[in-house]
């Protein structure tokens, strides 16, 4: 009889609750595993098979923030754990998911599947209050914080019509914030995400921007944006159904598979998802984000998914 392995859940409640991990120990598949909570306010033991993890807001504290000495001290005391433990499974490498929370790294990895994908034009800028005069990207552009963690405002985003707008983002950051300024791709209103779990692409379609806006600077949430075409309420985003049913028609699936395994090469990840967009007038691919270990939202069974996930890789080990 198979011995019963230890998987340690470093996440929070809401992440549980968001992928709907909080019943995950009853789950029919389970047999076999215990589940345990990890606390990183407390010294690590070593009785864990495998540790999953979903820390983008303590990285973010640790990376970013200086002045955070509790983040840093139990990010550390993490990543001792983890270099400590070389034979433990961890889910996924930490290093890995680190390089994540720097949208430069990420799109700066991406950039050399020129044949799968596109990303679009960007630079990047140490300080949003100190512009170059000149910036050599055509408009209109997207403005991100170049540190990708929640906490630290990266869903908060600004569309620049021009460059006679583009001074006007500086009240909208802190002085000496990171940001990454992004050619923006007129995509016909439709965002294609993609959550991979283990290899597996999951497709989903979302509202996005309308191919021409207004001429004023535009401040937005990406996580407030319309889920659905039926809930769009944003003048600025394309509530036409018949957009999203253009998308799936022409959406190269296999490609979709192509570009999650190169994604997945590259990055070393196991739970990670890509937004696509399909550029209005050629198609062309572009991949324009990549986040760790996302909601998996519209997943059936992912408690499932996960479970198999972690016992394929108990059992290699």
């Amino acid at each position: 009889m198979t011995a019963t392995k230890t998987v340690g859940l470093l996440l929070s409640p809401k992440k549980l609750k968001q992928n709907r991990l909080c019943s995950i120990a009853e789950h029919p598949s389970s047999e076999g595993l215990r589940f345990v909570a990890v606390d990183l306010s407390q010294p690590l033991e070593d009785h864990y098979d495998l540790i999953l993890h979903k820390i983008s807001d303590l990285i973010g504290k640790a990376v970013w923030c200086n002045d955070d000495k509790k983040a840093k001290a139990q990010f550390q005391r993490f990543k001792t754990f983890c270099e400590s433990h070389p034979d433990m499974v961890i889910l996924d490498p930490l290093d890995n998911v680190v390089r994540l929370g720097d949208r430069k790294r990420v799109l700066e990895k991406c950039i050399s599947a020129s044949a799968l994908f596109r990303v679009p034009k960007a630079i990047y800028i140490d300080n949003v209050h100190h512009l170059p005069a000149r910036i050599d990207l055509k408009y209109p552009l997207i403005c991100k914080r170049r540190a990708a963690c929640a906490l630290l405002g990266s869903h908060e985003m600004v569309i620049v019509p021009g460059p006679d707008q583009l001074h006007e983002i500086r009240p909208m950051f802190e002085a000496g914030e990171a940001v990454v300024l992004q050619e923006f791709i007129p995509h016909d209103g439709v965002l294609v995400k993609v959550y991979v779990a283990d290899g597996r692409p999951y497709v989903s379609f979302r509202p996005s921007f309308k191919n021409r806006l207004d001429d004023a600077v535009l401040p937005f949430n990406s996580q407030a944006l319309a889920k659905s075409f039926d809930t769009v309420a944003q003048p600025f985003l394309v509530s036409d159904r018949a957009a999203e049913d253009h998308a799936k028609s022409i959406l190269d699936y296999e490609r979709i598979q192509n570009i999650a395994d190169h994604l997945r090469q590259q990055l070393d990840l196991t739970f990670f998802g890509f937004d696509i967009i399909l550029e209005a007038d050629t198609a062309e691919y572009y991949v324009i984000d990549v986040n760790y270990f996302p909601s998996f939202g519209g997943v059936d069974d992912f408690a499932g998914i996960l479970i198999s996930t972690i016992k394929k890789r108990l059992f290699k080990h």
